[in-house]
């Protein structure tokens, strides 16, 4: 058996010039999937399709806060950046978009501290990246490769963060079903697997994002956006339990 391990699985719900859909192919017998078939990708062989049994997502919604010595989070608002696994997916206008509207965001929000936090394996901003790295007072930068920093993933910043910001990845549904704010940088890709949370596709919508977040009114149906979109992708329920009575279930046959 295989258990989807991300939103954006290669050969299930992601495919790419490099990890084209068509081509990635599973011997396994099953595969366990977090939401029903249509959030498959469309064009998912039909060989593979056969094989998934929808079960719901096994990892826990939270997991314990990251303590980071020397850092008091709570002193000041903090909305989390971050950047995932895929970079080759991007164009080059998409890389310039991000990293110019996270300088933009940091100067026009002086009083909200942002975290940009790179994927651990991928770390296309502090390996990858050939421009100079943004510096600003208020953007912190949390470098997989530094000793503060190690072993410090995405839903472990969650509980110090008042809003989420990602490029596409599993980091929005890792926040959404946190229950925290949660805005997809879409540019020019089609991103129709992350309706309803709001996508960033202009610089004016990274800050639209950041003031409806922070202000009590309208904080409330970016939330409710968030829970819809947990709704739409996510078998509800104990995904862990599934897994087991089907494998104990298909032992007996």
């Amino acid at each position: 058996a295989t258990i989807q391990h991300g939103f954006e699985n290669v050969g299930l719900t992601y495919s790419d010039e490099v990890q084209d859909i068509q081509t990635v192919l599973f011997a396994s017998r099953r595969i366990y999937t977090w939401g029903h078939q249509e959030t498959l990708h469309e064009k998912i062989p039909a060989q593979t399709k056969s094989k998934c049994y929808p079960v719901g997502c096994p990892k826990p919604a939270k997991v314990p806060a990251h303590t980071i010595p020397g850092w008091a989070a709570e002193e000041t608002p903090v909305i989390g950046i971050f950047e995932n696994l895929h970079w080759h997916r991007y164009p080059e206008e998409y890389r310039e978009f991000f990293m110019d509207s996270v300088r933009a965001l940091a100067e026009a929000f002086p009083n909200i501290d942002f975290i940009v936090k790179p994927h651990n394996a991928g770390m296309w901003l502090t390996t990858r990246y050939g421009g100079p790295p943004p510096e600003l007072e208020n953007l912190i930068i949390a470098d997989p490769q530094s000793p503060e920093w190690t072993g410090c993933t995405a839903p472990n910043l969650f509980g110090h963060l008042q809003a989420v910001i990602t490029t596409p990845s599993t980091v929005a549904l890792d926040a959404a079903r946190c229950g925290l704010p949660t805005a997809i940088v879409a540019h020019t890709l089609d991103l129709k697997n992350y309706l309803p949370l709001d996508q960033i596709r202009s610089p004016d919508d990274w800050k639209d994002f950041v003031c409806n977040a922070m202000d009590a009114s309208r904080r409330s149906g970016l939330i409710a956006h968030s829970s819809s979109y947990v709704d739409r992708v996510l078998i509800p329920g104990d995904a862990a339990l599934r897994i087991i009575n089907d494998l104990m279930h298909r032992k007996r046959d």
